[in-house]
């Protein structure tokens, strides 16, 4: 009987609870900043010192506390209460830190505290884009300047242009031209400005590309035939050329055929085989898959299959990485990217894309291992 009556109020405390909200606060008597992770999601963008999470409907919740500075790391299964805001307090003792019960109070009678931050609860990561702002000032002569400023956060874009832009004796008022040519050899470009007849820059790209094709025939019925592709690139007097050649053997009765593919490059940049290369706009693209996946499997799926197949940056790899809403599945898709980057050298900076030590000193080893 006593049990059914303990049973009966757990089972009445629990609907009662899912009807509203509780609170917690987590705080560091060290003063050691850290994140805090409920139910295997971190809820602060970045390590505090006092963090209290808002808006938990369930009675209890597995709790993570990971310092910045990896000094600790403690789990533990904490209770919330319905109305109430129920404070955790970081102590150590001897060396050794451990997560205890503080103080709980009526949410009605609680106010928020200085060097708090407050979040709302999410049982999902959420990432925040950063924001960029780039200043530029040009002179517009005696009348004043034009200062045009550019906020980025995420892919939107904000462009604020302030100041006199009146045209002045210093103002360009004349003269554009431009040329462009299109043939089956390749495009032709030609733009000039002048600048009240006193200045004139001549600006001139031209991209063309030829194909030779060359057949060799021995005496034991085998030949090769070989189709060399010529494309010369000239930027204002600096000329750059490629060679891409594609040579097929094969003989005469049909069997065997061999394809391989030769570059040479007597310019100043090298070329790179645009069948593996992926744009930073395909990256994005991808990035927003991942994120618009509903399931962790398919994040996965898309992103190690891109990863397999195409040839990415550190910085598309980060990029695309971010998007992962577990930490497992991004170091995952962190090791299938790694034998296709560009940059491998670079790859250390993707540690820090990983919250938990663990999985860093994975993708660690998972390098080391590679080279």
């Amino acid at each position: 009987m006593k049990h059914f009556i303990l049973f009966f109020a757990l089972l009445t405390a629990g609907l009662s609870f899912s009807q509203g909200q509780g609170g917690v606060t987590v705080y560091s008597n060290t003063g050691d900043k850290f994140y805090v992770i409920l139910n295997g999601v971190r809820q602060n963008d970045k390590p505090e010192t006092n963090v209290k999470v808002t808006g938990l409907t369930n009675p209890y919740y597995s709790c993570k506390i990971i310092s910045a500075n990896n000094n600790f790391e403690l789990e533990k299964n904490i209770v919330v209460k319905y109305d109430t805001l129920i404070t955790y307090r970081i102590i150590e003792k001897k060396g050794k830190f451990k997560l205890r019960f503080f103080t709980e109070a009526s949410l009605g009678t609680t106010t928020a505290q200085k060097d708090q931050t407050v979040v709302a609860y999410h049982a999902t990561e959420t990432v925040t884009p950063p924001t960029e702002t780039v200043q530029t000032t040009a002179n517009t002569g005696t009348k004043g300047n034009t200062t045009v400023t550019t906020t980025t956060t995420g892919t939107t874009s904000t462009v604020q242009t302030t100041g006199n832009t009146r045209p002045t004796e210093n103002t360009i008022t004349e003269g554009i031209n431009m040329n462009i040519s299109i043939n089956e050899n390749g495009m032709n470009t030609n733009v000039n400005v002048n600048a009240n007849g006193t200045e004139n820059v001549d600006m001139n790209t031209n991209l063309n590309t030829s194909e030779t094709m060359t057949t060799t025939t021995s005496s034991n019925g085998v030949y090769e035939e070989t189709v060399t592709t010529t494309t010369t690139q000239s930027n204002n007097g600096n000329t750059t050329t490629y060679y891409e050649e594609t040579t097929v053997t094969s003989t005469t009765t049909g069997g065997n055929v061999t394809t391989g593919n030769a570059f040479e490059n007597t310019g100043s940049v090298e070329p790179i085989d645009s069948r593996c290369t992926m744009t930073d706009d395909a990256a994005l693209a991808l990035a927003n898959q991942v994120e618009n996946e509903a399931f962790a499997e398919d994040q996965s799926r898309v992103a190690n299959t891109a990863a397999q197949n195409k040839c990415m940056t550190t910085d598309q790899i980060k990029m695309v990485a971010e998007k992962f809403s577990f930490e497992d599945n991004k170091l995952s898709f962190l090791k299938s990217a790694y034998d296709n980057c560009y940059d491998q050298s670079n790859y250390y900076k993707l540690l820090e894309t990983l919250t938990y030590s663990g999985d860093k000193e994975a993708l660690q080893k998972y390098m080391d291992s590679k080279r």
